[in-house]
């Protein structure tokens, strides 16, 4: 084969892999939205937020080496799906552990039973 089939045949290849991904890339916020039952609750909105800018951004500084609040944003604003699940499921794990401990965390437990709830859908 020649080189530049190579190459087209190459570039085409991620092409492929890459335009689905971003064409299916989903805000934080739009997540959120999808989830009127949290994001209706100001506080845990908010503090599910605040989590998954926080698990970003341990993703920048690993994969980095830098905390650039810009490569953050993009990881939220393209992959926001996958940062909220995650701190979705962080905080509701936390909050077993605290309702089995019978202390009380950064949520009471209202806010606690409702990000519960919301982890097991």
């Amino acid at each position: 084969m020649k080189k530049t089939t190579i190459k087209f045949i190459s570039a085409l290849l991620f092409i492929a892999t890459t335009v689905p991904a971003m064409v299916l890339a989903e805000s934080l916020d739009s997540f959120m939205a999808k989830k009127p039952d949290l994001n209706g609750d100001l506080i845990v909105g908010e503090y599910i937020k605040q989590m998954a800018w926080s698990i970003a951004l341990m993703e920048v500084q690993q994969k980095y080496g830098s905390s650039s609040d810009n490569k953050v944003k993009f990881l939220l604003d393209n992959q926001g799906e996958k940062y909220g699940a995650i701190s979705i499921r962080k905080i509701a794990n936390d909050c077993r552990t605290e309702m089995q401990i019978g202390i009380s965390g950064q949520l009471n437990k209202k806010e606690c039973r409702l990000v519960i709830a919301s982890d097991k859908k």
